[in-house]
């Protein structure tokens, strides 16, 4: 395999094993000792690449893109603060200076550079229906098998239940109490920690010119709150989602009654034996809150997940990439590379099917099968509701995802929770 460098040296790979087993660590040890060697050999040493920035900006060249800094997406954390830290102003958070002495680019012109390229029409990969009375079943799971994004231009017909359109983010925040939630920075592609509920509705209820940072919110599950009732994913789903049909009822239940408080010791000195809690997948209703310029990188739904997804406020855009053995080998070797965070995954698949560009607004549904690689630009404020789900119709490809977690040392609580006990259930 002859690769051509940077600075315009070409260089040739060992061959590698003519197999299915070959994979993304072959190619990417043999870039680690090569680009050792050319370290050495130009006498720049390894300083330069011992620290990973949050920006950075490199030249374009005649054979590539330009390469910008944009981090992956963070979902879950645990939180402990009540109040969130004094904002910072942007020019303190996208001001990286480079060791050249020059600015890094920050993730608002990373986004700009994305939105500018020429992507394909997702019209190509879409099945597009005007209304969900088509989607039944039969036609979703026997008849196309569910192998391409489904779009859906109004929900009637859907058996989908969503709020009215006068519904807001306080309206979340009244339901859902004032809990710890994940924030995250989108111009650091970081987690913020210690907000609230009853923060992040005062940051939203902001006139955007007010605010002082990006930030977005996209992993708050709702199933255990007042809200759960106000909202039904589309019946396709209900048919088919193993949480409603294999897991044990019991043990759903169970987990979403909240805890009863610890007693006090007895008389006798010994404490009350308390039933542990059951568990069960908790990712079937999410509410998205993002604001204008909001981003999140190329990823796959944990487990290979498909995914429900509604817009109630605002509009997003979609960048797809089809799920391909190749376009998978590539991913895998995107997240296993320590430059992953300096290159658009979009420009990696232009010559094996590419990426395509899909705008939603208020009232679109979006269905999304397993495997599909996507990001998400958010281009005004928004409210989503949305979630994920597993189904016998392609277990290969959620299975083959997994496996590409495994291979990745994807963190445990970045992936679908008990996917294993699932599997057997």
């Amino acid at each position: 395999i002859k690769l051509k460098l940077n600075d315009g040296h070409s260089t040739t790979l060992r061959e590698p094993p003519i197999d299915d087993d070959f994979s993304a660590a072959h190619v990417l040890g043999n870039l680690t000792t090569i680009a050792a060697k050319r370290e050495e050999e130009t006498g720049r040493g390894n300083d330069r690449n011992s620290t990973i920035h949050h920006h950075e900006s490199v030249k374009p060249t005649p054979t590539r893109p330009q390469r910008i800094v944009v981090l992956p997406p963070l979902r879950r954390s645990q939180r402990k603060r009540t109040t969130p830290k004094k904002f910072t102003a942007y020019e303190e958070i996208d001001a990286v200076v480079q060791e050249d002495g020059t600015l890094a680019a920050s993730n608002i012109e990373f986004v700009a550079e994305v939105m500018k390229r020429p992507l394909l029409d997702a019209r190509e990969i879409l099945d597009v229906h005007q209304t969900g009375e088509s989607i039944t079943h039969e036609y979703l799971f026997t008849s196309t098998g569910f192998r391409q994004p489904v779009f859906i231009i109004k929900k009637e017909g859907l058996d989908l239940l969503i709020p009215d359109p006068e519904f807001d983010v306080d309206a979340v925040a009244d339901l859902v109490g004032n809990r710890d939630i994940d924030v995250i920075d989108v111009n650091k592609q970081s987690e913020v920690p210690g907000w609230k509920m009853g923060d992040w509705a005062n940051y939203f209820g902001q006139p955007p010119e007010s605010r002082t940072r990006t930030l977005n919110v996209i992993s708050l599950e709702f199933s255990d709150s007042k809200l759960a009732p106000l909202v039904r994913s589309p019946k396709v789903v209900r048919q088919v989602d193993w949480i409603d049909h294999v897991w044990p009822e019991d043990m759903k239940r169970r987990a979403l009654i909240p805890p009863p408080p610890i007693p006090p010791p007895t008389t006798t000195g010994t404490t009350a034996v308390i039933e542990k809690p059951a568990l069960y997948p908790k990712v079937q209703y999410y509410c998205l809150m993002s604001v204008g310029g909001s981003y999140t990188d190329f990823h796959i739904d944990f487990g290979g997940s498909s995914v429900w997804y509604h817009i109630l406020h605002g509009s997003k855009t979609f960048f797809f990439i089809r799920p391909t053995r190749e376009n998978l080998r590539r991913y895998e070797a995107w997240l296993s590379t320590p430059d992953q965070s300096s290159m658009f995954f979009g420009d990696m698949v232009v010559d094996s099917g590419g990426c395509y560009r899909l705008d939603l607004v208020a009232g679109n549904t979006l269905l999304i099968p397993s495997g599909w690689i996507h990001a998400v630009f958010t281009p005004e404020d928004s409210l989503v509701f949305g979630g994920n789900f597993l189904h016998g119709f392609n277990m290969q490809k959620q299975l083959q995802v997994y496996d590409i977690e495994t291979k990745t040392n994807t963190a445990a609580k970045f992936r679908f929770p008990l996917f294993e006990t699932i599997q057997w259930y």
